[in-house]
């Protein structure tokens, strides 16, 4: 799993920013690296940011994650260690 170094996504309805504090505890799990090239490819997020921004309001902050081959038990581990309350969600989308 792979989280990117930088800091927002630009969507046309202004940058959305990555939770720093979410990514740091992300990182720090066995399975999940930090990685820009993993998410260059990766284009679907920004197809959901504008979404999630016009229902969410223009402060919502985000932990994307590229998943590759992995054992599930490490995508719930990571859902875990992110899952801090009511106002936490995850978003999928399919490869």
């Amino acid at each position: 799993m792979a989280l990117p170094r930088w800091d927002a996504y630009e969507t046309p309805l202004g940058a959305v920013r990555v939770d720093e504090s979410a990514r740091a505890l992300a990182a720090a799990l066995p399975s999940v690296v930090l990685s820009d090239a993993a998410h260059r490819g990766e284009h679907s997020i920004e197809v959901q940011l504008p979404f999630l921004q016009r229902v969410l309001g223009s402060q919502v902050e985000i932990v994307p994650v590229v998943v590759g081959q992995v054992d599930a038990n490490r995508v719930a581990d990571l859902i875990d260690a992110l899952w801090q309350d009511q106002s936490s969600a995850v978003v999928s989308a399919p490869t």
